[in-house]
């Protein structure tokens, strides 16, 4: 059954590749054009070239898409400030969830100090570790 689908499958790519590269034998016989003009072999298809270029295209921008993405989003997460906590933790620790409990005002203090800060900050940050049992 395998055998039978493969030969198949070749059969058809051959054909497809056959008709976009304009190849095979002529249907016709040469000897019937004995006194008939030469005429000019037939352009290639440009429909066929235009659809190959325009998929290359394609792959080459979203390739670049997304390694631009990846560099600009990995440009962004490099500027983040770090802390080495792992001196903190307690030894054997391992066990258990942590939770990150995050408070924020609204953003809507009055005052001198609350004048050029836009939208809302984070005031506090904490994690609460809950060992497992």
């Amino acid at each position: 059954m395998m055998l039978l689908l493969w030969l198949l499958g070749g059969l058809v790519l051959g054909v497809v590749a056959e008709r976009l590269t304009g190849g095979g034998a002529s249907r016709r016989n040469p000897a019937d054009d004995e006194g008939a003009p030469t005429s000019t072999p037939r352009r290639r298809r440009r429909w066929g070239r235009i659809l190959g270029w325009s998929a290359v295209a394609i792959v080459v921008l979203l390739v670049a898409g997304v390694v631009g993405g990846y560099l600009w989003a990995n440009s962004i997460f490099q500027k983040i400030d770090r802390v080495d906590v792992s001196a903190q933790l307690a030894e054997g620790a391992s066990s258990g969830t942590n939770y990150l409990l995050v408070g924020s005002d609204n953003g809507a203090a009055d005052g001198e100090q609350r004048e050029n800060v836009d939208g809302s900050r984070s005031d506090t940050m904490m994690i609460l570790h809950v060992e497992d049992g």
